[in-house]
């Protein structure tokens, strides 16, 4: 239910020659003349079609060849409901549930939904699992919520098996519950679909199968997944398994801080000041809050090779002198050179040499932070979503977001 095109309706034996009828005026409606088979519709249900009955309910909800009318649609579906037509029961709880021309009455939708998923209808059932899982008009029961999404994904509905699979994930039965994610996806259940699409990027990625994992994080990059963004930025900066652009790094990385990442503006920053365009390097490198030790020398290398953007002389060597004073490697080297090169500011040639032979001691340890072209290491921050659980509660789509029941 309320994921088809039009509603499913029962064939009663009683009724040959009315269903005869329906399916006429069926086949009338899908060829696009809904305002004639709007009338039809509702004669046959006058006549005593129960599955008339929901269509003409449908008709009034929608607009379909008439005019929207929610109060004759309830009427209608009532009629269907009483005359035990579990889709008219569903189509009730919907109404109730989104406030679709009525106020929302969660008391009515739960009363509804229950009816249905007693009933046999899957849609319900998950539905109702749903209201359990979330504590809607009915006191939080994840055991009663567990009950209904595993009846709902037994029946072969998307959302039931998306969601039973999110609970056997917190209860560590994490195999049972990948098999039941996988049957949503097969289903082309976005959610699901997203979740498998994303164990796959996952997987070739810490394989270090880039080229194969790229289309995936496009793909996961194109419905929004800050984690996609910014394995793609981490991609194109440092060249695995393609040539290297900085533009579009920049854009990964940006979109990544957007989508909650704000661990990611420095690498935001370096792909811009990489990409030239030292103004928006700078911009991202002050908004970190996350590595501010790393900002620091970042925002010194943009300063440095474009002094007339200091906010007051002698910034960058104050940013550099900050850096290394709180131990950035890289920054303490730089410091070093500057000693030995003769720049007494910094102090002398034998604290400098000092100074580098400690950087260099400490380099190989330091490098194994730094993903280069070689190793492509992942991202910081990937790992935290490894084998990431169905946890992403799925709240039913509203009936407004589906073109039918």
């Amino acid at each position: 239910m309320l994921t088809r095109e039009e509603p499913e309706v029962g064939r009663d034996p009683t009724l040959d020659s009315l269903d005869r009828e329906l399916d006429e005026v069926k086949a009338l409606y899908r060829s696009g003349k809904k305002a004639e088979a709007a009338p039809l519709f509702e004669s046959l249900a006058e006549a005593g079609s129960v599955p008339a009955m929901t269509w003409v309910g449908y008709i009034y909800l929608k607009g379909r060849g008439v005019d929207v009318d929610t109060s004759a649609a309830l009427a209608w579906f009532l009629r269907a409901a009483e005359a035990g037509d579990v889709e008219a029961m569903g189509w009730i709880a919907h109404i109730h549930f989104y406030g679709d021309g009525v106020p929302v009455d969660m008391a009515a939708a739960y009363q509804w939904y229950t009816k249905a998923a007693e009933a046999g209808e899957a849609d319900a059932m998950s539905r109702l699992g749903y209201m359990y899982s979330k504590g809607i008009e009915a006191p939080k029961d994840l055991d009663s919520a567990r009950h209904w999404f595993s009846k709902a994904a037994q029946a072969g509905d998307a959302s039931g098996q998306h969601n039973y699979a999110s609970l056997l994930f917190e209860a560590s039965e994490s195999e049972e519950a990948e098999s039941w994610i996988r049957k949503a996806a097969e289903q082309e259940h976005a959610p699901s679909v997203r979740w498998v699409r994303k164990q796959e990027a996952y997987r070739l990625t810490t394989s270090k199968r880039y080229a194969e994992a790229l289309p995936i994080l496009e793909k996961l990059g194109e419905d929004g997944l800050a984690w996609a963004h910014q394995w793609l930025g981490h991609i194109y900066l440092y060249g695995c398994a393609v040539a290297k652009n900085f533009d579009l790094a920049a854009i990964h990385y940006e979109a990544a801080y957007e989508g909650g990442r704000h661990e990611l503006a420095v690498p935001a920053g370096i792909a811009n000041f990489r990409a030239s365009r030292p103004e928006a390097a700078l911009e991202w490198l002050r908004k970190d809050a996350k590595a501010p030790i790393s900002s620091l020398y970042w925002q010194y290398r943009v300063l440095a090779s474009r002094p007339e953007l200091e906010r007051h002389s002698g910034e960058a060597e104050e940013l550099l002198v900050k850096a290394a004073d709180a131990g950035h490697v890289y920054a303490r080297r730089a410091v070093a050179l500057k000693m030995i090169k003769g720049n007494r500011k910094f102090g002398t040639r034998l604290e400098g040499l000092r100074m580098f032979g400690r950087c260099f001691r400490t380099r190989c340890g330091f490098m194994k932070m730094i993903p280069t072209t070689r190793d492509c290491i992942s991202p910081q921050g990937a790992r935290a979503e490894d084998g990431e659980k169905a946890t992403i509660m799925c709240r039913p789509p509203s009936p407004s977001l589906l073109t039918s029941p």
